[in-house]
Order: C-alpha cells, then structure tokens, then sequence
C-alpha cells in the first residue's frame, strides 16, 4: 500500500456514492487500492480506487478498461459494474465496481503449491483461454496484454485440486489494429512474447503469455530466465529459441502435451495458435484425450 498515504485510503463505513459501503482494504498496487465494499442493494462487491498524477493510467485508460469489460460476458472474466469518480484527499480518483472474488490470485496458489498436476493445470489453462477469448472475438479483438497468475484470481477450487478462475486487470488491455491485428506492447517481463522486444503484442501474445503460465503451472519454474536490469531486453531475445519441452522437467507427460506448449510458445507469432480461442480448443481436445 505504499503508493497511497493513509489519509489517501477510504476509512471502514465510507459511503460512495450514496450507494456503496467500504467494508476493508483487499490489496493495493503501484496505481489502485481495492477494496471490499458493499451495495446497498446488491450485496458484497469490489471496488478498484485508482491513483491519479504522474506516472500513473489516465481517466481515460481507466474508463476504457472499465468500457471493454463491460463488454466482456464470460465465466472466466471478472465482471465490471460500473465505472464513476469519488473525491478523495481533495482529489477526483476513478474507480470501478466489479464482482468480488475472494480466493486470491493464481499466483499466490502457485506459490503454495509449485505446480499442478498435469490435468488441473491443462483444465487451469483452458479457463485463461476462454476468458481471453472473450475479448479477441470482440470487433475489433482486444488483447490483454498483461497476462499472468496474478491477473487471474480464483473464485474456487475443485474437489480435484483445479482452480476455478477468472481472468482480471485489463488495464493495459488495447485494441488491436484491423489492418496487423497488433498493439502497443507492455505487460510483465516474465510472460512477454520474444516480438515484444520490437515494441508489438498481438492476440498470439497473449497466447504466448498463456502459454507461459501453462509451464509453470506442469513444471513449477519459467519455460526462460529472466533479467531483472538493463539485461532484461536481451532476455527477450534469448526467446528466439523454444524452451526445454515440460516432460524434461516432469517425467510422464504424454508427446501431445509438450506439442501444445511448443506451439503456444512458437518463437514466430505467425507459428503459435493464432488467438486464445484456438489454443483453447486445443486444450479442451488434449483435455478430452487425457481423460478417456
């Protein structure tokens, strides 16, 4: 919580207006506090407080992530309920309302678990494509941009160990362009797709970033290294070569597995699974293969 001071928080009991109880604080990053708070007719929502001044998203990044989840009607996406302002320190923030999903973050499991076995993580990976593919089959696509555990929170666990989920944050979420289906590229270092060097992301970014997290959820460690300073660039590079296939790091996983893997992290986007709907109907074929 150290990018807002205390007095920049909402206080237990603040009405927003005139609609929503702040109930507690849930988390904060660099640009957002969220906070649990509660509808005086709906019942328990989260509400994201967004960071305004330098450095931090404009009103209008913000409004258009609130506008392209509000498109977005899947299982697997958190949904947005509305998008207003509310003055805070003297100040207009933003904020958003979405459904509160309590389980925490795929990170935080991963961290407690490692990995998964290989159903759960193929069935896992799978949900993530189906939240994506909700917004790469919108008119124009839209790309994530910022796909990994931590943007993935967990609204349950199955009795099997597999994690419900649905995907969040599409603050850097962007259009891409109709004529080269490609974007402005941001997001994590550890998830980007080796074109990101270049300054792209296309909707196969997202599935390389899909893909990335589907190896660390078979093998508990990153398909690459990765740099942390003025190398970080050159790590990007280093992905111009595919990653050691998963059965060599977890023995017993069937060839088709390591096929899927190879192609979500095709070192040429023109080579990987074009979008999230087809590297989901992939998995949801390797799925039912796995389990007859």
């Amino acid at each position: 919580m150290s990018a807002f001071a205390p007095d920049h928080l909402l206080p237990h009991g603040t009405v927003v207006q005139h609609t929503y109880t702040v109930q507690s604080v849930l988390g904060a990053g660099a640009f957002s506090v969220v906070y649990e708070v509660r509808h005086r007719f709906l019942g328990p929502q989260a509400m994201k407080v967004f960071r305004v001044g330098a450095g931090a998203p404009s009103v209008d990044d913000i409004l258009n992530e609130a506008r392209i989840l509000a498109d977005l009607v899947d299982p697997h996406v958190v949904r947005v309920f509305e998008a207003n302002t509310v003055t805070l320190a003297d100040k207009e923030r933003p904020y958003m309302t979405m459904e509160l999903v309590r389980g925490g973050s795929l990170e935080g499991f991963l961290e407690r678990k490692i990995r998964l076995n290989p159903l759960s993580s193929l069935k896992t990976a799978r949900q993530i494509c189906s939240g994506l593919a909700a917004a790469h089959r919108l008119q124009p696509p839209v790309v994530h941009r910022d796909v990994k555990p931590q943007n993935v929170l967990i609204y349950a666990v199955s009795i099997h160990g597999t994690p419900q989920v649905k995907v969040g944050d599409f603050g850097l979420a962007r259009h891409v362009a109709p004529e080269s289906r490609m974007a402005t590229a941001a997001g994590s270092l550890h998830y980007l797709a080796p074109e990101a060097v270049w300054g792209i992301h296309s909707l196969a970014g997202d599935v390389y970033a899909a893909g990335v997290v589907l190896y660390r959820m078979l093998t508990g460690v990153f398909p690459f290294p990765v740099f942390e300073t003025a190398e970080s660039l050159e790590s990007l590079r280093a992905r111009r070569e595919a990653p050691p296939p998963p059965s060599r790091l977890r023995l017993g996983l069937p060839a088709q597995i390591d096929g899927v893997v190879a192609r979500a992290l095709a070192p040429d986007p023109a080579a990987r699974y074009s979008d999230a709907i087809m590297f989901g109907a992939q998995l949801e074929h390797v799925i039912e293969e796995f389990t007859h």
